[in-house]
């Protein structure tokens, strides 16, 4: 989205022994829970809330908790001597989308179902107010290689659907043996509800629309 593959490409190129280098790559975060991937009240039940997602019946998507991200950071520097030439991917868990409810429902006791929608159905929930415009941080809205938040969100949507994302879990194990293992153990832990938190600076949803 911000060329952040692009400069690790770059990087993962140049020789580890004339430039000690290391690569942290994440997901989605499960923060985003309260916010860009949080809950709407069920259109057929508006006491019920409804995680929504382009997903499929049984599709996926990498989640990490942002307290043991920070800590995969601090193996990189703490470790050179492993760390140096390496992409390290992390994640918490690869969460299939249709098992949120009953995770949340375990950890909440209210109700919620899971409602598999098209990307552009996704799009249609407002979480953007103009999901065709270009996304950058650091350039003219008319720069060239800028993609818009559909081209964006909705690549990361498809992939994750394909089922070909991978991780390594024995060396994350390996790392981070107290590390948050799935997202009812997230929610436990940061008494999650459901409800609308600020996360990102540049992501504001005020209220959430039914």
């Amino acid at each position: 989205m911000d060329a952040k593959a692009k400069v690790a490409d770059w990087i993962s190129v140049q020789d580890k022994e004339k430039m000690k280098w290391s690569v942290l790559t994440s997901c989605l975060y499960m923060e985003m829970l309260n916010e860009l991937l949080a809950p709407h009240p069920d259109k057929d039940d508006p006491e019920t809330l409804a995680f929504v997602a382009p997903l499929g019946p049984k599709g996926s998507a990498p989640l990490i908790a942002l307290e043991d991200f920070g800590k995969y950071a601090r193996w990189v520097f703490d470790h050179p001597n492993r760390s140096n030439g390496l992409n390290l991917h992390v994640a918490s868990q690869e969460v299939v989308w249709a098992d949120i409810p009953a995770a949340f429902n375990e950890a909440t006791g209210k109700k919620a179902v899971y409602r598999d929608v098209t990307v552009d159905g996704w799009f249609e929930l407002g979480l953007f107010p103009d999901p065709d415009a270009k996304f950058g941080h650091s350039a003219p809205g008319d720069e060239g290689t800028l993609r818009t938040y559909r081209e964006n969100f909705g690549g990361f949507w498809r992939f994750w659907k394909s089922g070909k994302v991978r991780k390594d879990w024995a060396l994350m194990d390996e790392i981070l043996p107290g590390r948050i293992k799935s997202v009812g153990e997230w929610m436990r832990k940061s008494e999650y509800d459901g409800n609308i938190k600020p996360l990102l600076h540049d992501f504001h949803q005020k209220k959430r629309d039914a």
